[in-house]
């Protein structure tokens, strides 16, 4: 029912439930009764806001409608490195738009079609800072209920360059990422000298270290309570990798957090 002012109706913010066909009944009477007029009609869709949905961890579920076309998700990873955000439609053949945004606004990437109701898009997250993911039903008015995910695209997470004048830093061993690499710029004929301690978790760390031609020089597993200490003399100038992880890897059952120094002697 619309509401009368002077000559006019005007109906107000009208949700209506699906898409389809809808008629409007037009009518009028006086105090004479029925008579002939000629009117004009204004329809116009009100522009949707965007519904922030909270925090994106893992996995979660969210349902596009008329009402509300736009979601948006609040990303802040645990680690720096790739990640895959994937956004599947739980309605045959139905695939929703997917916009990756930085704190400040802008667009870092856009989700492409990975299958007839899935959109997924990778991208380098860096840890501390935030990002928001927006899950939109776009033009083609794809209602209904979906499924977003945020995965690690690999189970190697580059987390940093470590400075050797000592110092921690921290680093994370998930089920879902089970390995951590750190660079550290060695010098020729001087000792590297490397700690990895648990902080949390029941983390069974291990620690692999390589030259610049990828050949292993070192690997140990904790020989403390959580602990793992490594000295080794350095042949040549180059940046040397360093991979944290747990003991058996992919198959270990342990996680958590840890700090990592290093320093040359």
């Amino acid at each position: 029912v619309g509401i009368v002012l002077g000559g006019s109706v005007r109906l107000d913010e009208v949700v209506l439930p699906q898409s389809g066909f809808y008629g409007l009944v037009i009518g009028g009477t006086t105090l004479q009764g029925t008579i002939p007029a000629e009117y004009l009609v204004q329809v116009q869709r009100a522009v949707a806001g965007v519904v922030n949905q909270g925090d994106l961890l893992s996995a979660a579920t969210g349902r596009l409608t008329i009402a509300s076309p736009i979601h948006s998700w609040t990303l802040q990873p645990v680690y720096s490195g790739d990640y895959l955000i994937r956004v599947e439609t739980l309605v045959p053949g139905k695939i929703a738009d997917l916009f990756i945004l930085s704190a400040q606004g802008d667009i870092l990437g856009k989700g492409m079609p990975a299958g007839s109701s899935t959109t997924e898009h990778t991208l380098f997250l860096e840890v501390g800072q935030q990002y928001t993911t927006v899950v939109s039903a776009g033009l083609a008015d794809n209602q209904g209920d979906y499924r977003i995910s945020l995965l690690p695209a690999s189970f190697i997470s580059g987390v940093g360059i470590i400075p050797t004048e000592g110092g921690d830093n921290v680093g994370r061993i998930t089920d879902q990422h089970f390995t951590n690499e750190w660079q550290i710029q060695g010098q020729a004929e001087r000792t590297l000298n490397i700690q990895v301690t648990r902080i949390d978790g029941d983390l069974q760390p291990t620690v692999s270290i390589y030259d610049q031609n990828g050949s292993l020089i070192d690997q140990q597993t904790e020989s403390q309570e959580g602990i793992i200490e490594i000295s080794v003399f350095l042949p040549a100038d180059g940046l040397y990798r360093v991979l944290v992880s747990r003991d058996g890897d992919a198959t270990g059952q342990t996680s958590g957090d840890y700090t990592i120094s290093a320093r040359l002697e």
